[in-house]
């Protein structure tokens, strides 16, 4: 049978993970065919302790405790083709183990196994801004004219967005407009007394990011 398969976790939510695998280096001298997927739940309390056993013994005991088989569970029934696939329906806040086998026409190979313990959550993202290519970092606009500040802002969960002018609020007449992927801030008929230092920041649980934009108006 085929070599063990070098598994990784590239994305997650609250239900789902998404592993990707390298091919094992060996191939038992038959090609292939396709890979079997399997997940483990893992009792934190349990895990705990074990860690803490781990540092009272030495390597040398340690390595006697055996795995048990019986708790893990294929995520799909039949083989599964390509190096990538999602794995549904666990639990929220569960911990898992993951590990991904190879076939081939002699049998199913030793398991290759994802290196640490996945705690099934949403992702964090922490906030990324970007400033629309029609944006510098100043803005000159003359009197009467409008002034369009567009930003795109991305990250997990969806960051809240907020725009001041010179660490205050934003004039009354400034409209801000949002869309799936953007957001700009828009005042029409500029007068002088719009200028300012515009700030856009972008909050989430991963971080905050903010873009100072300089805005003059002329005339």
């Amino acid at each position: 049978p085929p070599g063990p398969p070098t598994p990784k976790v590239i994305d997650w939510t609250k239900s789902t993970v998404e592993l990707e695998w390298i091919p094992p280096l060996v191939d038992g001298g038959s090609k292939v065919t396709g890979y079997i997927v399997e997940f483990q739940e893992v009792n934190k309390e349990e895990e705990e302790k074990k860690a803490q056993r781990k540092l009272l013994l030495s390597v040398a005991e340690e390595e006697k405790e055996p795995e048990s088989e019986e708790s893990w569970v294929k995520a799909k029934d039949t083989e599964i083709r390509g190096t990538k696939f999602v794995v549904a329906g666990l639990k929220e806040g569960g911990l898992y183990r993951f590990r991904v086998r190879a076939v081939n026409a002699a049998g199913v190979g030793d398991p290759g196994l994802v290196s640490e313990l996945i705690e099934v959550k949403d992702r964090t993202i922490p906030p990324e801004m970007d400033l629309d290519a029609s944006v510098k970092e100043k803005i000159v606009v003359h009197a009467g004219g409008t002034i369009r500040i567009i930003a795109y802002v991305s990250g997990k969960p969806a960051p809240q967005i907020t725009w001041s002018r010179d660490d205050g609020e934003v004039p009354k007449e400034a409209a801000v407009e949002t869309t799936g992927i953007s957001n700009s801030l828009v005042i029409k008929n500029c007068r002088r007394q719009h200028q300012g230092i515009y700030t856009l920041s972008a909050k989430n649980e991963g971080g905050e990011r903010k873009k100072a934009i300089i805005v003059e108006v002329l005339g």
